[in-house]
């Protein structure tokens, strides 16, 4: 985390009510960042699909969807949900 303070990616704040608890979030340049990358990486996958026929793109879809899930990614509208 000193890293990504020290490049101005995010801050670090203490907790108003628990002086153990410190909490992090992303700085507006942090917030840039994860969406060009976001951006960057839905730009080249839709490059890598568009050379695979239908029916292969669905089950390749299908399987990312099962990975994420497994991974316990949090989808995008649940980051603008209150994830801060």
């Amino acid at each position: 985390c000193d890293r990504l303070i020290r490049k101005g990616l995010v801050r670090r704040r203490k907790s108003p009510t628990d002086r153990r608890e410190v909490r992090l979030a992303l700085t507006e340049r942090g917030r840039d960042l994860v969406d060009h990358t976001t951006n960057q990486r839905r730009i080249e996958l839709s490059r890598l699909l568009e050379t695979m026929p239908v029916e292969e793109q669905r089950h390749l879809v299908q399987a990312l969807a099962y990975i994420n899930a497994a991974a316990g990614e949090v989808p995008d509208q649940d980051w603008a949900s209150g994830w801060q």
